[in-house]
């Protein structure tokens, strides 16, 4: 029998609570890899919405994520693109602002599709970064 648990939870509460493992049935992260108009308004809408909400505090919506929590992880069927997203803005804004503690709550988040994009995740949070 299948357990319907359909709830609401920013991407932040998430990754507080349990590790987000993307598991290797999923592809790796591809935004921004194709040349395609539609892509690039999808993606610039997107963008658009991050940057609105961030400056207004207005909710982002990102639709559905489905997955299966077992133990302290949670692992997505659905949703990996928008997870993977949220995990790299996170991380940018944290590592600017030298958010230690946050660095070390968004390090939950893993890849498992290839032995790179796991040391990726496991190694950027830890990784010097000059911004200017």
């Amino acid at each position: 029998m299948v357990e319907n648990n359909s709830s609401t939870h920013t991407f932040w509460e998430l990754i507080k609570s349990d590790k987000i493992v993307i598991p290797p049935l999923q592809r790796d992260y591809a935004q921004g890899r194709e040349r395609n108009p539609e892509i690039e308004q999808i993606r610039n809408s997107l963008i658009d919405e991050i940057y609105e909400s961030l400056n207004t505090d207005k909710p982002l919506v990102l639709n559905f994520i489905y997955g299966e929590k077992a133990d302290d992880r949670f692992v997505p069927i659905d949703g990996q693109q928008r997870l993977t997203t949220l995990f790299l803005l996170h991380w940018y804004i944290f590592k600017r602002a030298g958010f230690s503690e946050g660095l070390e709550v968004v390090k939950g988040f893993s890849y498992q599709t290839r032995v790179t994009s796991e040391r990726f995740c496991e190694n950027l949070c830890d990784t010097t970064i000059d911004f200017t």
